[in-house]
């Protein structure tokens, strides 16, 4: 069972304890004030104070709040302390073990949290750990994230006028690093076309597209035929159009990713975060971590091929982490290279070149496949391309 999930049905067990506790608790205080009222209103009235007193209290005892109040609060006890197993359970209160005191370079790490803050547009915090850790160079990156995020605040206002700017300035870089300006022109230009449609009508809207659209005719006609179709629905009722999804607001959030991911390509830099990235990988990986190092010090697990210092185990991230295609030769434990590139054995066996070359002597001699009993040579082995990472 997923420990979160068990976690998380253990909390909920100890909300509905408490719950349950305080409306009962509530319940047994009430009739008590009730029974006090009660006899408050007999003691104005003249009653002799003993009588009173005495049906008050035998009047009390059978209500049996202490026998009540107890039964509800071990429930919610136990609940509780469940509830704490749990946690000390699947949280680990030490996870400073999964470092092992390994050396770290502190302005490396001040320089990625200052490139985050600017990543992320927090400028008066990027300033302040700036003078705080003396970082030089921290001006200089900063002026171009303040760029980006005056376009993309002007897009998330559904302004386009900042960002058609932005394509104009750099447009010859655009095309020089990537060639997919027209792809991101062309996204302007369409949350442009849908904006007018919205605000203006089809007429207004039809004049954008001959002056903007036709240029786009062959790389993007499919979407040129959904906003001509989203013309020919603009006054149905949103059930009937089937184009109701390019007039919502998703379009342009979906304008301001592309943005930020044009942007960040011609600064130099990820679309993520790297330290928000590096953060995720670590959490994702620290119960691993973890276990190792409850076998063995990290310092002492840590394996170095020359390479630098590195686990001796494989740790598996997701896709979401997979940045570019690589492989591990099963043989020599070494990732490939442009120069030693993974090839596939005609048994279907993989491993890098230069294994094959050192277990076959030469490119002509036969040789038998480390994992099954196949023989062949060099020569008949085929370099593996990884096609590009999406």
């Amino acid at each position: 069972m997923d420990p979160f999930a068990e976690l998380l049905e253990d909390v909920e067990r100890a909300v509905i304890a408490q719950e349950t506790c305080s409306k009962q608790a509530m319940e047994i205080v009430g009739k008590c004030l009730e029974e006090v009222q009660h006899a408050r209103a007999i003691l104005g009235g003249g009653s002799p104070d003993g009588e009173v007193v005495g049906a008050t209290a035998k009047a009390l005892s059978l209500l049996k709040v202490d026998a009540k109040l107890a039964s509800g609060t071990k429930n919610l006890h136990k609940a509780v302390g469940t509830l704490g197993k749990t946690i000390d359970k699947t949280f680990t209160s030490d996870i400073s073990k999964a470092w092992g005191g390994q050396p770290s370079d502190t302005n490396l790490l001040n320089q990625a949290i200052l490139e985050h803050l600017h990543h992320e547009g927090q400028f008066e915090v990027a300033s302040t750990l700036a003078a705080e850790t003396g970082l030089s160079h921290a001006h200089a990156l900063r002026q171009p994230y303040e760029a980006m995020h005056a376009v993309l605040q002007q897009i998330h206002s559904k302004n386009l006028d900042a960002a058609l700017a932005w394509v104009e300035t750099n447009r010859s870089r655009l095309e020089e690093t990537s060639g997919t300006l027209g792809s991101f022109e062309f996204h302007v230009r369409k949350v442009a076309f849908l904006q007018i449609l919205s605000s203006e009508g089809r007429l207004a809207a039809l004049q954008y597209a001959r002056q903007h659209l036709q240029g786009f005719q062959q790389t993007e006609l499919t979407s040129i035929q959904q906003l001509m179709g989203a013309l020919c629905f603009a006054h149905s009722p949103t059930t009937q159009s089937p184009y109701t999804n390019l007039l919502g607001d998703e379009v342009w959030d979906s304008l301001a990713a592309d943005f930020v991911s044009q942007s960040c390509a011609l600064l130099g830099q990820a679309q993520d975060s790297p330290l928000l990235v590096t953060v995720a990988a670590g959490a994702a990986s620290l119960p691993t971590i973890l276990k190792l190092a409850n076998v063995m010090p990290m310092q002492q697990g840590l394996a170095d091929d020359g390479s630098g210092p590195h686990l001796p185990v494989d740790i598996p991230l997701g896709r979401e982490f997979t940045f570019n295609s690589i492989f591990a030769c099963p043989v020599s434990r070494e990732q490939s290279t442009p120069e030693n590139p993974p090839v596939i054995l005609p048994c279907g066996h993989c491993m890098c070149k230069q294994s094959i070359l050192k277990i076959a002597k030469s490119m002509t001699r036969s040789f038998k496949c480390p994992y099954c009993p196949a023989e062949t040579t060099p020569l008949l082995c085929k370099e593996i391309v990884f096609p590009p990472v999406c």
